[in-house]
């Protein structure tokens, strides 16, 4: 609410509501634990125009999901991607809770798929949906979707250390790592 008065001490009051604008959330990771956990992850408070506690960020709480804008795993962050369940079917941004968008991998940090865990990397309308500059563990399942792009750059790792057969992604890595025992077949998922 806002008053004002002139020098004839005639007044108005006028009420202005902003609402801001309805944007998908940005993430980031403040320490090291598990994807679904609040105390993991930050988010940008468009108003307050600053990083909170995900867990403090009123109704909009929750973690980050494929129609998330971005998604970053800060420098010396293990992120463990511990969603239960499958993509089911085929996944878009927009039906798959358990798919990722825009989500980068900074240097010297780590996104962990354990054995069980399926990870979509959905296609959306970015330059990119998965880019690896750190460490990508797969012992589970990534699925690249449609047109999904992941891209590792010359000093990011992909390792798969599945002990048992694996199918590994058909793409360009920075440096590759086979552990675990079994066949490792390349296709189009990971």
């Amino acid at each position: 609410t806002v008053t004002s008065a002139d020098s004839c001490e005639n007044s108005d009051t006028v009420t202005v509501t902003v609402n801001p604008p309805e944007t998908a959330l940005q993430y980031r990771s403040r320490q090291n634990g598990n994807w679904n956990a609040l105390t993991t992850w930050q988010v940008y408070d468009p108003v307050g125009m600053a990083w909170v506690n995900a867990e403090s960020f009123g109704t909009c709480s929750a973690v980050p999901y494929p129609t998330s804008r971005s998604l970053t795993v800060e420098v010396l962050h293990n992120v463990t991607y511990n969603l239960t369940g499958t993509t089911g079917g085929v996944p878009t941004a927009t039906n798959n809770p358990y798919g990722i968008d825009e989500t980068t991998i900074h240097p010297g940090a780590r996104l962990v798929v354990p054995l069980g865990r399926e990870l979509a990397v959905v296609d959306s309308s970015a330059s990119y949906d998965l880019r690896n500059n750190g460490r990508l563990e797969i012992e589970g399942t990534v699925t690249v979707v449609g047109a999904g792009l992941l891209e590792n750059n010359d000093a990011s790792t992909v390792a798969y250390t599945r002990l048992g057969d694996q199918t590994m992604w058909n793409g360009t890595y920075g440096n590759l790592e086979v552990t675990g025992s079994g066949i490792k077949h390349v296709g189009g998922s990971s």
